[in-house]
């Protein structure tokens, strides 16, 4: 999928805008590239992760987790996040997976500063992006990788370049090695091509 996106000069990203990027640059395309596993519960009873936007962040990366990222990375020279949305979709809803499946329900947050994953309810309690939403039920969470001075940077796409923002996820006090369902990820992405 071939999406506009905004200008390379851009730091912050409202929505989908073009214009000229700055001389010496050609912007290529948009590309939203995902991500798609299976949410199972650990022997412990537990599930967490933080779903990173750099090259090396998070338990779920973009250059290690992306499907799309092998070809895309092989036909331009820089990159940048533009956002990310993860979505949860349960094995069973309501009644009849309740059945199978005990716990305490989803904690997400998103994370601007960290990208690594809660081992602990506790551990996300203090963010004022705090959600919950029952381990039945499905849900989703999105955010702008743009919002503040710096996000919007272009990245060399073979440099070793770390991105702290994520979304983090935590479930625990859940029946052991039960499957919860699936978490799918998206990340909207402006790849640039050097003149």
């Amino acid at each position: 999928m071939v999406l506009a996106g905004p200008p390379s000069a851009t730091t912050s990203y409202r929505g989908p805008i073009h214009q000229n990027p700055p001389r010496g640059m050609l912007e290529r395309s948009v590309q939203v590239l995902n991500y798609d596993s299976t949410v199972t519960a650990t022997a412990g009873g537990s599930y967490a992760l933080a779903i990173g936007t750099g090259s090396s962040s998070g338990t779920v990366t973009l250059q290690a987790n992306a499907l799309e990222w092998t070809s895309f990375s092989g036909q331009f020279s820089d990159y940048r996040v533009l956002g990310l949305r993860v979505e949860f979709v349960p094995q069973l809803e309501g009644a009849q997976y309740a059945s199978t499946v005990s716990g305490g329900p989803f904690y997400t947050v998103t994370d601007m500063d960290d990208a690594t994953a809660p081992t602990v309810y506790g551990d996300l309690a203090s963010f004022n992006t705090l959600r919950f939403c029952a381990n039945n039920k499905a849900w989703f969470r999105e955010v702008s990788m743009m919002g503040r001075p710096g996000e919007g940077d272009i990245i060399p796409i073979t440099t070793a370049f770390t991105r702290f923002q994520s979304i983090k996820v935590i479930c625990t006090g859940i029946t052991a090695n039960a499957v919860l369902g699936r978490i799918h990820v998206w990340w909207r992405v402006q790849f640039f091509h050097r003149e």
